[in-house]
């Protein structure tokens, strides 16, 4: 299927590659984002038992 009509308009669909594409970024934003609150929660579990101290703001990515 090359295309879907959409109110009657052909609409052309994306490639497989680029789809595949697409899924990689968004998995990769996941685990982005699990790594960084792993590092805070580590970050934050250092700190209760070396010093009283908040640790630094970490910037966000996305």
């Amino acid at each position: 299927m090359a295309g879907l009509y959409h109110f009657g308009k052909r609409m052309t669909l994306p490639s497989s590659v680029q789809i595949k594409h697409d899924l990689r970024l968004l998995i990769l934003a996941e685990s982005i984002k699990d790594l960084e609150q792993q590092l805070v929660d580590l970050g934050a579990s250092t700190v209760d038992t070396k010093s009283k101290k908040p640790a630094a703001e970490l910037p966000q990515l996305f």
